[in-house]
């Protein structure tokens, strides 16, 4: 259930369509996953893929997402994404070929719903949000360069300055999301990191090395379960959880949705 507090400005209605699969997958097969959809869905259908030929791309925040949820794997559609879903499970059978193994499947759930995104006056919604590709090449440098100026090396005690820095980029992402979907804020949106739970690298498109977060975080802006933002939201990365705080300066939390 959405909250009711009164927005700050008119809610922004969107349709959003999460499918999850009754099939059992570990994290690295998800790419494979996302492969099988594309084959059967075919090349022409490009918010499966956002190719729009061998080299060149559909650089829009991506309307299709792939996910893992307690382990078993989703697809998460907004606005155009959820006619092209809905398309695709009229022609497609049971069968998915995962890598080299067909696996049969059966749906497990199904939620559809026309979210609301507004802001709030204040930052109210709690979020997790997991596997988060916030560097590019530019400001991975200076990332790095901060936090050595800063001499930071535990992810439990973060810089202020290198909170900041995450918070403009993670800003950013948000921006960026609501401009794919065709919502245009028209008010400050506020974004505070309470917490760097974890820091990793992990192998973006399985040869490019990136930083993955994992942040507890707060904003004003209300978003819905699941849907990512950053780099590699389509691949299963920067996926977003609402959560309930235990403890804002822990990493204790609940989710709220699944």
């Amino acid at each position: 259930m959405q909250e009711t507090t009164k927005p700050t400005s008119e809610p922004f209605e969107c349709p959003l369509l999460t499918v999850q699969f009754n099939l059992s997958l570990r994290p690295h097969e998800l790419d494979y996953f996302r492969q099988a959809i594309i084959e059967i869905a075919g090349r022409e259908h490009i918010l499966f893929h956002n190719h729009l030929s061998r080299n060149t791309y559909r650089y829009g925040y991506p309307l299709i997402q792939y996910r893992l949820i307690r382990g078993k794997p989703a697809i998460v559609c907004l606005r155009e994404g959820c006619e092209e879903l809905i398309h695709f499970f009229q022609h497609c059978g049971r069968t998915l070929r995962i890598k080299n193994e067909y696996r049969e499947f059966s749906i497990h759930k199904v939620t559809f719903r026309r979210w609301h995104f507004f802001l709030a006056p204040y930052p109210q919604f709690h979020y997790r949000l997991t596997s988060w590709l916030a560097l590019n090449e530019t400001n991975y440098q200076t990332f790095k360069q901060l936090k050595q100026q800063l001499r930071t090396t535990s992810t439990s005690h973060y810089h202020p300055q290198l909170l900041n820095f995450l918070e403009r980029i993670l800003t950013g992402n948000i921006l960026s999301m609501a401009k794919g979907i065709g919502w245009t804020i028209s008010e400050p949106i506020q974004v505070r990191i309470i917490r760097v739970i974890h820091e990793k690298t992990v192998h973006f498109k399985k040869r490019i090395p990136l930083i993955a977060f994992d942040i507890l975080w707060q904003s004003n802006v209300c978003l819905p379960p699941h849907i990512g933002l950053g780099k590699g939201v389509s691949r299963g990365y920067g996926s977003l959880s609402r959560i309930t705080l235990h403890n804002p300066t822990t990493s204790h939390a609940h989710n709220t949705e699944q």
